[in-house]
């Protein structure tokens, strides 16, 4: 098994159900889920261990006040046998096994995995590559559709500008007011907020462009 910086198991199962390959894909789906379940079982047996590890000196020094306040209790007295560590030392035990056994069921289901995986690869690769190219063109409609529509907007709004009448400006009888002083250049996004056109039209053209750049390079990695 491979740990990651925090002492958890990496496993990475394909995101079949975002591509929309659940169903099809079940076998594999049933492995992915009982690798994550083992996984998160052996996690769980994992932190229990060290809970119980850490607790073994709490243990020792309970038996060893009882024992010494046994030994204070009269001159014949005995010290008693380790109460709490022995208690400790049994549930240890047992969580050990559960943990180590856990650990061998999750190696069996990630070589299961693995060994699916291998084996479909190139079917498996396929499929998600034509399930991100209908996304892909998908998204690029909605985008182009967007972009015409945007343009359709923008110009109206300019349309309107130009109609608008023009009012002279009020004659000015009051105090002198503070100038104030614009710096950096003037677009329509400094002025009215937001990105510009340019920006935009160039989101969405490039979201339309996306159903011509879906590939697939390595072992199944999408670019």
């Amino acid at each position: 098994m491979v740990f990651d910086r925090f002492g958890l198991i990496r496993f990475e199962a394909v995101a079949l159900e975002r591509f929309g390959l659940q169903k099809k894909w079940r076998r594999l789906d049933k492995l992915q889920q009982e690798a994550e379940g083992l996984i998160g079982r052996y996690q769980e047996a994992a932190a229990k261990v060290a809970d119980l590890e850490q607790g073994r000196q709490d243990a020792r020094d309970k038996d060893l006040d009882a024992a010494a306040a046994a030994l204070r209790s009269g001159p014949s007295a005995e010290a008693l046998e380790p109460e709490h560590e022995a208690a400790l030392d049994k549930e240890l035990a047992g969580a050990v096994r559960t943990r180590d056994a856990l650990q061998r069921a999750v190696e069996g289901a990630m070589a299961e995995v693995a060994s699916y995986r291998l084996e479909h690869a190139t079917t498996l690769q396929q499929e998600i590559t034509a399930a991100l190219d209908a996304k892909a063109q998908e998204l690029a409609e909605h985008a182009g559709a967007a972009a015409a529509l945007y343009a359709e907007v923008e110009d109206g709004r300019l349309e309107a500008k130009r109609l608008a009448p023009v009012r002279g400006a009020p004659e000015n009888t009051g105090e002198p007011q503070d100038t104030t002083v614009l710096i950096g250049p003037m677009t329509t996004g400094t002025i009215a907020g937001g990105p510009n056109r340019g920006e935009v039209e160039a989101v969405l053209n490039y979201l339309s462009s996306l159903a011509q750049s879906v590939t697939v390079v390595g072992d199944g990695e999408v670019a």
